[in-house]
């Protein structure tokens, strides 16, 4: 079956002109760079079917000649930013999309209703200018550098495009990012996790973004024992880089909080996960993605904090202190470092070293080596067994007494129970059943009242910040009582707490007992 391997990547047009001067790439090219002008036509049903499918019909012409050539893609993967789809190419003329005697059987089938035949139609077009690189190296690797200026027109809208696609001709998909990262240091560049056509798509139907959750690990379907450890590190980063990239765009053009969450989120993920399979991976490999994850997360930390403050404990303040002098200026401090926080939080993502982050774990994900190779053949389930028991046994350890614990050591406990459940939602795929549901449901409720007390022991840390900033007695008052309030919303959740820790508690674990010398090594030491 032939397949597209590819990267996309966003350019700025400003920086178009010195990639393509950039002298490493000439050094590459197998020729001078050729333009093309080219038209792009997709076809679809009126209710879009071939979007629904996964499929794409696509008619192109380059602009001399009457020539046009039609291209079906079928649904493929993204990792990363990498881009791997099955595709099939036919000459056909202007307007008429040629569906007999296609070479896929499945593809043949789909097609081969009268009336989704008769019902497609043009949905968009595409109009741009591409200029071809042909790259070549001695060990028989070639990629196509193209960039791609122009427009497209969906939905009676249009929208400026400048992309970078590098499209693999011949040799190993990680050459796609080592030249990509090569080019990286030259201009700035954004991976992209959607292609021209999704991006139309998203035009004709006039879709919001949307904040997108964390999803299992893709090893459904396949038997337990035959997954192995390295199989599931490489589907559960693959899954965290995923999360980290569908909320990238809202994060930095929405004002919806949920987008930042949901970044900080997949980080803390990631950054549980190459802790929970550091066995696999080099020490000095493991250090520098938790280091730059850790930079991240603290970029994205601040404007969660406020969002949580203004949006929920910030609403109460003021209905309950309706004439407290002090309490307005209050919340315009408050809506103002949201501001400011946000700010960083989007400059954190608009920045090269994210962009940095991502290529590179993209780059492990496309060509990785594991640091111990018999442990990465080890059954899955075995490692998982290991992990899941050390986490268990930490976060009983460390909520002994809890509801006697300070401030610092429910937040400790909060960790470990944090760590638990991403190890657990790891792993869950490998262990189906309800067992497995009960546990993690009971280990998210007990996460959830952790996290309102963490939430408020953040807003009396806030509050503090706040008043060192201010020597207005009103204003100094205000912050006081923000965090007296704080505190005693915590202690009536101590029992809310107790509760969940019972409950949790009453839950059998869903691994098998691990076996002794099982996963050997240790997880990477530091807080999530």
């Amino acid at each position: 079956m032939p397949a597209e391997i590819e990267l996309k990547l966003g350019i700025a047009p400003e920086d178009v002109t010195r990639l393509l001067h950039h002298r490493p790439l000439a050094g590459r090219g197998r020729s001078r760079p050729r333009t093309l002008t080219l038209t792009n036509v997709y076809y679809d049903t009126p209710d879009l079917i071939l979007q629904r499918h996964r499929i794409a019909l696509r008619l192109r012409h380059s602009g001399t000649g009457k020539r046009w050539i039609q291209t079906i893609k079928a649904q493929g993967r993204v990792v990363g930013g990498l881009h791997s789809r099955p595709e099939w190419e036919t000459d056909t003329t202007k307007g008429v999309p040629r569906l007999d005697d296609l070479p896929d059987s499945d593809i043949r089938r789909f097609f081969a209703d009268d009336g989704l035949r008769q019902s497609l139609q043009p949905v968009f077009t595409m109009e741009f200018k591409r200029t071809i690189v042909h790259l070549a190296w001695a060990n028989g690797d070639a990629v196509e550098l193209a960039v791609d200026r122009g427009s497209i027109r969906a939905g009676g809208r249009a929208e400026m495009l400048c992309e970078l696609e590098l499209e693999l001709k011949s040799g190993s998909p990680s050459r796609l990012f080592s030249v990509a990262r090569m080019l990286h240091r030259a201009v700035p560049l954004r991976l992209s996790n959607i292609s021209k056509a999704q991006r139309a798509y998203r035009m004709v139907a006039g879709t919001p973004l949307e904040p997108h959750k964390a999803v299992p690990a893709g090893t459904a379907g396949r038997k337990r024992d035959k997954v192995t450890a390295g199989e599931l590190c490489s589907a559960v980063l693959e899954g965290g880089l995923a999360h980290l990239q569908a909320n990238e765009e809202g994060a930095r053009l929405s004002e919806e909080p949920a987008f930042v969450h949901q970044m900080r989120v997949a980080a803390r993920r990631l950054r549980s996960a190459f802790k929970a399979f550091a066995p696999l991976l080099a020490p000095e490999q493991l250090e520098h993605f938790q280091e730059e994850l850790r930079w991240l997360s603290d970029a994205l930390n601040g404007a969660r904090n406020w969002d949580v403050f203004v949006a929920r404990s910030l609403p109460a303040i003021c209905a309950a202190l309706p004439d407290e002098p002090g309490v307005n200026w209050l919340a315009s401090r408050a809506a103002g470092e949201r501001g400011v926080q946000r700010e960083r939080a989007r400059d954190a993502i608009a920045s090269r070293r994210y962009e940095s982050l991502v290529l590179e774990l993209g780059a492990w994900l496309a060509a990785h080596r594991w640091h111990d190779t018999a442990l990465a053949q080890m059954p899955a389930a075995r490692f998982g067994a290991d992990v899941l028991a050390r986490r268990h046994r930490k976060l009983k350890r460390s909520a002994r007494g809890l509801t006697a614990l300070d401030m610092q050591e429910r937040h400790r406990v909060r960790i470990a129970c944090k760590k638990l459940r991403y190890a657990a939602e790891f792993f869950a795929p490998l262990f189906p059943g309800q067992r497995t549901g009960h546990y993690i449901g009971a280990l998210e409720a007990l996460q959830d009242v952790l996290g309102d007390l963490n939430d408020e022991a953040t807003a009396a840390l806030l509050m503090q910040d706040l008043s060192a900033g201010t020597g207005e007695p009103a204003q100094q008052r205000a912050c006081g009582l923000v965090s007296s309030w704080a505190s005693g919303l915590a202690r009536k959740q101590l029992p809310a707490a107790t509760k969940a820790w019972r409950a949790f508690t009453e839950r059998k674990t869903f691994w098998p007992r691990p076996r002794k010398g099982n996963a050997e090594g240790k997880e990477a030491k530091g807080g999530a």
